[in-house]
């Protein structure tokens, strides 16, 4: 998981995603490929990304999240997890620090990508053009549930 903090939340975009990439075998004996599942936490959108392709696929699971009113001083935070389950499916959730109220994206199954996953690969991409405000990243947690 992650934690992202700026004083205006909204304007960080899509320039922190989540990621997990999937290596796998297609039906096809021999033929490995590398799909890219990244979620943006502030934008709600997810991509999927396939190496062999020059275009992807994106979806809106959840809202984009709304500007809030607050002091130029304070801080917002919010906090971002990707899930990948024993069957092989990732999914995402995210909340704003402070708030009770979890959103999830769903599960996306392997099996909707076309291939059977061998190894799976966690990250934390940034996209710098969409950072419209400083912000600060970490990493909250990261291992198997407990």
């Amino acid at each position: 998981g992650v934690r992202m903090s700026a004083k205006k939340a909204h304007l960080i975009r899509d320039g922190c995603l989540l990621g997990a990439a999937f290596v796998g075998t297609r039906a096809e004996p021999g033929q490995d490929t590398v799909i890219t599942v990244f979620f943006s936490p502030v934008s709600g959108r997810v991509f999927v990304m396939f190496a062999e392709e020059l275009h992807g696929l994106v979806t809106q699971p959840m809202p984009a999240l709304a500007e809030r009113a607050a002091d130029d001083t304070d801080l917002e935070e919010i906090e971002a997890f990707l899930c990948l389950s024993a069957d092989d499916a990732v999914s995402f959730c995210r909340r704003r620090v402070g708030e009770d109220r979890v959103e999830w994206s769903g599960k996306i199954p392997w099996a909707f990508l076309g291939a059977r996953a061998k190894h799976k690969f966690t990250s934390l991409n940034f996209q710098i053009d969409q950072l419209k405000v400083p912000a600060e990243v970490s990493v909250t947690w990261a291992g198997p549930q407990p």
